[in-house]
């Protein structure tokens, strides 16, 4: 990895330096990958495939995800998994610097801003 120091913290929702970033990529893995393929594609994560629910009004995803994803003490990977964390980093209380990254997901922001209390 190349760090030149120990990192401050390991919470991936309130990091915000390059070296605690650094570590943070290496520990996690998202629905899709960091970064697209040459041409633009996103590429898998741990999300196999991902597909719009309505090709009309693409504001609602399926994500499946791999059948193998797990934790490092073996527990399976669950989409309540992916919930808990959005839910985390968008709770008003954590104060996450990222936050407002969330924004696309509906409701998100009303949500982050205290406006409304499910997510």
């Amino acid at each position: 990895m190349g760090n030149t120091a120990e990192p401050k913290g390991l919470d991936p929702h309130i990091v915000s330096g390059v070296l605690e970033s650094n570590v943070i990529r290496a520990l996690f893995e998202g629905l899709v990958g960091e970064h697209p393929s040459k041409d633009g594609v996103a590429l898998p994560g741990v999300a196999e495939k991902w597909y719009s629910v309505d090709t009309t009004r693409p504001d609602e995803w399926v994500f499946e995800i791999r059948k193998d994803a797990q934790w490092s003490d073996g527990t399976p990977l669950t989409a309540e998994d992916f919930l808990f964390s959005f839910r985390r980093l968008l709770t008003p209380a954590l104060a996450s610097d990222y936050s407002f990254m969330l924004y696309y997901i509906k409701d998100a922001e009303p949500y982050h801003k205290s406006q409304r209390s499910y997510l």
